[in-house]
């Protein structure tokens, strides 16, 4: 596919702030809930967030290139995940998944 047609990607590389650890498929759900939540039905599909990376501790989520503000602002607009206090911090923005790891 030419690359004027392909969609490009930014990669949040983000940090967990949270007295309870979650699992991966967990923490997926619930950042998904809550993002749609946030965002509405419309700006959450013009952004496609999808969780590429998770340790525990640390993320990253893939959105596209135009929605990187907007998923900051959701991301850190985030309070709660099944009424435990949590805080999402965006550390780094990068468009490969290798800037974003190698980011500190």
């Amino acid at each position: 596919m030419k690359s004027i047609l392909r969609e490009k990607y930014r990669y949040v590389k983000f940090k967990i702030h949270s007295a309870k650890e979650y699992t991966r498929q967990d923490f997926e759900k619930q950042l998904r809930q809550v993002l749609l939540g946030l965002m509405g039905e419309i700006q959450y599909s013009r952004c496609l967030p999808k969780l590429v990376a998770y340790s525990g501790t640390e993320g990253i989520i893939k959105i596209l290139r135009d929605t990187e503000k907007e998923t900051r602002a959701a991301l850190a607009l985030i309070t709660k995940f099944d009424s435990n206090p949590i805080h999402l911090q965006a550390i780094f923005v990068s468009g490969t998944i290798k800037g974003c790891k190698g980011n500190k």
